[in-house]
């Protein structure tokens, strides 16, 4: 037999915009087990409506991810240590400063492992009005040493391909760090094999391209 069973609840103060969530999503199917839920967060808005300039913060946040079946059960965290968005909002443009702060966390109760791993991610861009224009000064992801990152320009074109004009950049210092960021109990047998090394990447992506 399968059992599904959702909850939720939902605070919201409407103008500035104060949340409170607590949700839970629950699957059983009789052998296995996930059980995914929200931990009270709360959001805050400010802005000024006339000048267009908005900013969002959060407060401390917790997704949680519990996976079991009848030999180990498995809990993945993710927790908001930051989050912050500054938006300038005018009648031909969106002007964005959004900087993502995470800790991915795992633990297994079978292997008894556990592990840390920040992520941040970090975006300063501005859009037009349409959103087919992106006009990108910064956009960085760094987890356990590893970046990845880009700038430039990004253009939707009306046949729907996109115009390119980007640096991308990317670096990984030990190649094992990439290991590290995968839930131990996924790559439990590749202990055999030992993987070392760095990889570092500068290059442009410039041209048109379409599916």
């Amino acid at each position: 037999s399968t059992n599904l069973e959702l909850t939720g609840e939902i605070n919201a103060e409407i103008i500035d915009i104060a949340t409170s969530l607590k949700l839970k999503a629950k699957y059983d199917d009789g052998s296995s087990q996930i059980l995914a839920k929200v931990e009270p967060t709360t959001i805050t808005l400010n802005g000024n409506i006339n000048d267009g300039e908005y900013k969002l913060d959060t407060e401390f946040g917790l997704l949680t991810a519990e996976f079991s079946d009848s030999t180990s059960r498995t809990i993945i965290n993710v927790d908001t240590i930051g989050i912050g968005a500054l938006a300038k909002i005018t009648d031909t443009t969106y002007d964005l400063d959004t900087k993502l702060n995470l800790l991915l966390s795992e633990y297994n109760d079978s292997a008894l492992t556990f592990s840390d791993i920040p992520l941040n991610i970090e975006l300063k861009a501005i859009s037009n009005a349409d959103f087919n224009r992106y006009d990108i000064d910064t956009l960085s992801i760094t987890s356990n040493d590893i970046f990845v990152g880009a700038s430039g320009l990004a253009e939707n074109l009306p046949d729907s391909s996109w115009n390119t004009d980007l640096i991308v950049g990317l670096d990984i210092p030990q190649i094992d760090n990439v290991l590290e960021m995968i839930p131990k109990s996924l790559v439990a047998g590749l202990k055999k094999y030992r993987i070392s090394g760095a990889v570092n990447f500068n290059g442009t992506a410039k041209g048109t391209y379409k599916d």
